[in-house]
């Protein structure tokens, strides 16, 4: 559904032709051989013990993909590890995260080695959500 909403906006801004669309799972995609401009993501980063959690989060989304182990950086790290070789020389990787990852999931992204420069993103609320990554050939 995600997806869908997703290609819908593509299309309302004309660049559908221009995206490629993947729903799969990070741990057995097999992208290997293959560059992006941009990869986006929202994995799963709440700590699966985290029992308070908003019931209008609960009712929407299925636990798959709000919920992640190692306090809600499993899903993130993978994410992060894996997709940051799957860059072309000038590059952006973009996820979301709850916002008190910000700093050791921005450390994470400096450790990779392959971004130039690591932001975050605030969001409306102005709490730290979004992480960005971008290589500069």
């Amino acid at each position: 559904e995600a997806i869908a909403v997703a290609k819908r906006n593509a299309e309302a801004l004309g660049v559908d032709d221009r995206v490629r669309w993947i729903d799969a799972d990070i741990k057995s995609l097999d992208l290997e051989g293959q560059k992006f401009d941009l990869i986006l993501s929202n994995p799963p980063y709440i700590d699966s013990a985290d029992l308070d959690v908003q019931e209008e989060v609960k009712k929407y989304e299925p636990s798959l993909a709000l919920f992640s182990e190692q306090q809600g950086y499993a899903d993130l790290v993978i994410w992060s590890q894996r997709a940051a070789h799957w860059g072309k020389n000038h590059f952006w990787m973009g996820f979301e995260m709850g916002s008190t990852q910000e700093e050791k999931m921005k450390k994470h992204f400096q450790e990779l080695k392959c971004f130039d420069q690591v932001r975050v993103v605030k969001d409306l609320a102005g709490h730290s959500r979004h992480l960005i990554g971008e290589k500069n050939g």
